[in-house]
């Protein structure tokens, strides 16, 4: 009995360590939601301010209806610009990957959308822009 308390209590402490870790994000930071967007049923193009950094990491979430993305770009304040592969259909309550920005923690001025709400309803999806120091 001696010897179980230590390993249970040891057992329970990196338990709850995980738990915290998981909502921390992989390795660190935590995702912080930029802003979002309702997307058009047609097709729609939006840019998204933000103005801030530094990040290291961009994730996209979707929500009431899938969306179909066609280009993806992220603007950096310092006149960068990329393309991130996000040519898909992600589900309503599901997300890109983790898309990884080039170079050291990187100040975002903008990302900017081509989607649409992916067909089926009248009911207009919602996209949210996350990043992660």
């Amino acid at each position: 009995m001696a010897r179980v308390l230590p390993m249970l209590m040891l057992s329970l402490c990196l338990l709850v360590f995980s738990g915290w870790a998981q909502a921390r994000g992989e390795h660190g930071g935590s995702w912080e939601k930029l802003a979002s967007k309702n997307v058009g049923i047609l097709g729609d193009r939006d840019s998204i301010h933000v103005n801030r950094g530094p990040y290291n990491k961009l994730r996209l979430s979707v929500h009431k209806r899938a969306v179909e993305f066609s280009r993806v770009f992220v603007e950096f304040r310092n006149g960068d610009r990329i393309e991130v592969p996000v040519r898909e259909r992600i589900h309503a309550g599901g997300q890109s990957r983790v898309i990884d920005l080039p170079g050291r923690g990187r100040y975002i001025k903008k990302v900017i959308l081509w989607y649409k709400t992916a067909p089926g309803t009248l009911e207009r999806a919602q996209v949210a822009v996350w990043a992660r120091r």
